[in-house]
């Protein structure tokens, strides 16, 4: 699956590093034992948003999914920043 098959996609995605990139990068399947830890399963997906010209979008947008990375934080760490605010 690519991020083409995502149902609609805000204009920013367009400008993003994840443009194009399978959404497994971003999105572990389910029978990841990797899928909910913070650092592991994630390094590639690191890589492209550490790159990315509108992360800040994409973390605003993904705040307060329960799933995938989203600008660059996992689930965890964005759990950790509800929590901290």
């Amino acid at each position: 699956m690519s991020t083409d098959d995502w149902p609609a996609r805000p204009a920013w995605h367009a400008f993003a590093a994840c443009h194009g990139a399978g959404l497994e990068v971003f999105f572990p399947p389910a029978d990841d034992p990797r899928r909910h830890v913070a650092q592991d399963g994630y390094d590639i997906a690191r890589t492209y948003c550490a790159r990315c010209p509108v992360a800040a979008e994409c973390r605003d947008a993904g705040a307060h999914e329960h799933y995938g990375m989203w600008g660059g934080l996992t689930p965890a760490e964005r759990r950790g920043r509800h929590q901290a605010a």
